[in-house]
């Protein structure tokens, strides 16, 4: 691509964004006075900077650029039941898990399955704490694709439970990435963007989910 056709390619690209010189300029940290030199022709672009412009236009105008899934996800349960948990919260077979009579951050016990640890304790003040670690949840997706279901039915879920999200890590992954590796991908950037605009997401709150879930996880993790 030379010079010429790379101005109009980048006119192009971010007039179909409907972004404006100064907000390019801004969300890519570079002057507006610099940009406009580029698009009129009074400034070379480096190789650098004409990637960095037109790959980041490429993202801005994707419906669907990026995917984002949950990473690690730590729940507490009003219930010194960790069979209960599994059962019913998992859908899983509890023969299917380890019995340790140790626990994790004080408990008394814990089942195991891989990277999915249910913690229990006779103290009904604890309850009973399930975490999932990176490949915990890719466990459990494999058993919610069993079952015809997704993370939003899942977080449903340990909320009829009554469940209190101690801690929700969301990873980043590209769409292109997401097929070939088969995951679950459950929450898009661009509708956490969009929902984040229109205040129904807190900045504090590390998930994005369906308004009704949200405002219970908000409610419950105070």
């Amino acid at each position: 691509m030379n010079d010429i056709e790379f101005i109009e390619t980048l006119k192009q690209k971010r007039n179909a964004c409907d972004y404006s010189q100064s907000r390019l300029a801004q969300e890519l940290q570079i002057s507006r006075q610099n940009l406009n030199e580029i698009e009129n022709g009074k400034t070379k672009a480096s190789k650098e900077m004409k990637h960095i412009l037109l790959h980041y236009l490429d993202y801005c105008n994707c419906t669907q650029p990026f995917t984002l899934t949950i990473d690690y996800l730590r729940v507490r349960f009003p219930t010194t039941d960790a069979l209960e948990i599994i059962k019913n919260v998992l859908a899983m077979k509890s023969e299917y898990f380890i019995h340790e009579d140790y626990g994790m951050f004080g408990y008394e016990e814990q089942y195991i399955y891989g990277d999915i640890s249910v913690n229990a304790s006779k103290d009904s003040s604890m309850g009973v704490l399930l975490e999932l670690r990176g490949m915990g949840c890719r466990n459990l997706e494999y058993v919610l694709q069993a079952r015809g279901i997704d993370w939003y039915y899942f977080l449903s879920s340990c909320i009829d439970y009554q469940g209190v999200f101690k801690r929700i890590d969301l990873a980043v992954i590209d769409m292109a990435v997401c097929h070939y590796m088969k995951q679950f991908p459950c929450f898009h950037i661009t509708y956490l963007s969009h929902h984040h605009k229109q205040k129904c997401i807190l900045t504090y709150i590390p998930v994005i989910c369906r308004k009704d879930i949200l405002r219970t996880l908000v409610k419950n993790s105070i």
